[in-house]
């Protein structure tokens, strides 16, 4: 076994504490995407990422529900969180809970200390995680809509604006309502203009 000085960590091999060290504390990322700002020290790494956020594929599928995921421990996640409804990790700041400690820390992060390490080389949008940057440099400066919908012409570079656009234009979901009146939409813009002009100066 070999020790890391820095953090005490044991690996099997030479060259595996080298790529730890490598990767974890000298921050050495050789492996560039060709698509967008992603860089890691490990070519499987980049290989996963690239078949992920890239060619989306997500060959590993839950068994319960339609989640699918082109990673085992994302798939180990979803079934503890989602279907058993573990979620150990606690904020001591609000009611927020999760499923593992990187998503609590990025929780804190962003909403309680405000972080946003990573930063557009575009614009000024800034995140406080990766994923969201590459997401905001695909979808904002690439143009890239790949969520596109099954009934229509309709696409999208989020997939939440997908499901929205599926459920208000084809399904014909009216999910939000006016507490004053019988009044149903599903837009919040449309809601707030419809309580503007009926309601507020009555």
């Amino acid at each position: 076994m070999f020790k890391c000085h820095q953090c005490l960590k044991l690996l099997i091999t030479r060259q595996g504490l080298k790529r730890h060290v490598d990767a974890i504390h000298e921050k050495i990322k050789d492996f560039k995407c060709d698509h967008c700002s992603f860089s890691c020290s490990q070519r499987g790494d980049l290989k996963r990422h690239v078949s992920a956020v890239h060619e989306k594929i997500k060959d590993l599928k839950c068994d319960q529900c339609s989640f699918s995921s082109s990673h085992k421990y994302q798939l180990r996640i979803h079934v503890s969180a989602v279907h058993e409804k573990i979620k150990d990790f606690k904020c001591d700041h609000c009611s927020y809970s999760c499923s593992r400690n990187s998503l609590l820390k990025s929780h804190v992060s962003a909403v309680h200390e405000r972080i946003k390490d990573f930063k557009c080389d575009l614009c000024k949008y800034s995140s406080s995680q990766r994923g969201n940057m590459e997401m905001h440099i695909s979808a904002v400066h690439g143009k890239v809509k790949d969520y596109k919908c099954d009934q229509c012409g309709y696409s999208s570079s989020w997939k939440g604006n997908l499901k929205k656009h599926v459920s208000a234009v084809h399904d014909k979901v009216m999910d939000l309502a006016c507490f004053q009146c019988d009044f149903e939409t599903n837009s919040k813009q449309r809601l707030r203009q419809h309580i503007s002009a009926k309601h507020e100066n009555v």
